[in-house]
């Protein structure tokens, strides 16, 4: 009968691949939203850090160029412009990895290095920074760290910089203490130690 028919016909398309395809789409775009703001907070920071070495190198250049000083006074000051401009290098350095922290690519190296020294002459721009702002700035190396130690120095520069770099930039007033001691009960494989490393500062903390 045509007017009540028993039967009906219906037509049918498979969307499986197209959701698979909008799924992996839309994963896609959110994972590239978040690789360009994690690349737009690491260079807002890396601006900060870099302007901490270079006004150091500046200033330090300025004084040696303006002013009278006895040899003593200058070698020192050449020192600080040398120390600042081997952390810029290492800060420019930083943001050259930014393609290969993305791919995954990032290798821990093992060096020998003269802790106490790296720490130091890493520190010194800090110090120039520091005492332009009126903020005492104390480095605190205890005395069981080895002399040498082999690892990568350029990672716990790196760890440094951002750490008394944040330090530095949100205290107004009072002190910043660098510390950095050996974990005794930290468990560690033979022939080696863990290292703690501690920032204190008067300022409104991490930001």
């Amino acid at each position: 009968d045509e007017l009540n028919p028993n039967a009906v016909l219906g037509f049918g398309l498979d969307i499986t691949e197209k959701k698979k395809a909008e799924r992996s789409l839309k994963k896609a775009k959110q994972q590239a939203e978040n690789a360009n703001q994690f690349k737009t907070r690491f260079l807002a920071s890396m601006s900060h850090e870099i302007r901490t070495p270079l006004n150091a190198i500046l200033g330090f250049a300025g004084i040696l160029k303006g002013t009278d000083l006895s040899s003593e006074q200058s070698l020192e000051y050449l020192n600080y412009i040398e120390s600042s401009g081997s952390l810029l290098l290492k800060l420019i350095g930083d943001v050259l990895d930014l393609s290969k922290i993305e791919e995954g690519k990032i290798c821990i190296r093992e060096e020998q290095f003269v802790f106490k020294e790296a720490v130091e002459e890493l520190i010194s721009p800090y110090r120039f920074k520091a005492n332009e702002k009126g903020l005492e700035l104390d480095l605190i190396i205890a005395d069981c760290i080895p002399y040498a130690l082999i690892g990568d120095s350029y990672r716990l520069n790196q760890i440094i910089i951002n750490l008394v770099g944040n330090a530095l930039k949100f205290t107004k007033e009072g002190k910043i203490k660098v510390a950095f001691d050996v974990v005794s009960k930290a468990i560690t494989s033979p022939g080696s130690i863990c290292l703690q490393f501690i920032v204190r500062d008067t300022g409104i903390g991490i930001l």
